[in-house]
């Protein structure tokens, strides 16, 4: 009798080993699956934003795939940082572009990246500005 209640407690130990195994392969699945769904609503955010931008002109055209790709791996925070970067250009009737967000070029105020750049290099901000509004020919400091 001894070695029938062994027998029943190896057996009810298997059981429940491969109860447990069966129930990490289904948890597996269950998150490789929603991984899949997680990048594929990644891809389609990206998407939507990417085209948003291109509809606005902040984008070219021909780089909406790059753009999506960059959106989807590095987030929508990291792209919004990268897209208020960029120049925003309206197509004329005759086929030729124009930036229509320059208000600041060649302006009296620096971005915080002129900003820096001109705390690293030790330049003072209001030669930075002068040296901007000269052609760019000219363009050197002293």
């Amino acid at each position: 009798m001894a070695d029938k209640t062994l027998g029943t407690k190896k057996l009810d130990r298997r059981n429940s080993v491969n109860r447990e195994e069966t129930a990490l392969k289904e948890l597996q699945a269950k998150t490789s699956t929603l991984q899949s769904m997680v990048e594929r609503l990644k891809i389609r955010r990206a998407t939507e934003q990417v085209d948003a931008e291109i509809a606005n002109g902040t984008l070219p055209r021909d780089q909406r795939e790059w753009a999506i790709a960059y959106c989807a791996t590095s987030g929508l925070a990291a792209f919004d940082r990268f897209i208020a970067g960029q120049p925003v250009y309206k197509a004329n009737p005759d086929g030729t572009f124009v930036q229509i967000n320059a208000a600041n070029v060649g302006g009296e105020s620096l971005s915080s990246v002129e900003q820096k750049l001109c705390k690293h290099f030790r330049i003072e901000p209001e030669k930075f500005v002068a040296m901007r509004k000269r052609p760019l020919s000219q363009r050197v400091l002293h």
